[in-house]
């Protein structure tokens, strides 16, 4: 068993997050991704302005995409 999506408000430690304290990723969500590799983590959390900012990048075989930026679905609010 497993899973193909790792959704979270936070970055795996070491993936995609950055090195100030309120923005380090999480030991337990890397964890997460060498056992079980799932086609994607979604996460948010690191936005466009924080050091190491990326929108996307691949872990090993995981594509790992920030959500912050991307536009909200037609009628929908964002705030």
């Amino acid at each position: 068993g497993g899973f193909d999506v790792l959704v979270t408000h936070a970055p795996a430690w070491g993936v995609g997050d950055s090195d100030t304290n309120f923005h380090r990723g999480f030991r337990g969500y890397l964890a997460l991704l060498h056992q079980y590799q799932p086609c994607y983590h979604l996460h948010g959390h690191q936005h466009a302005s924080y050091p190491g900012y990326k929108q996307q990048l691949v872990y090993q075989s995981t594509q790992v995409i920030n959500g912050y930026g991307y536009p909200a679905p037609a009628g929908r609010r964002t705030a």
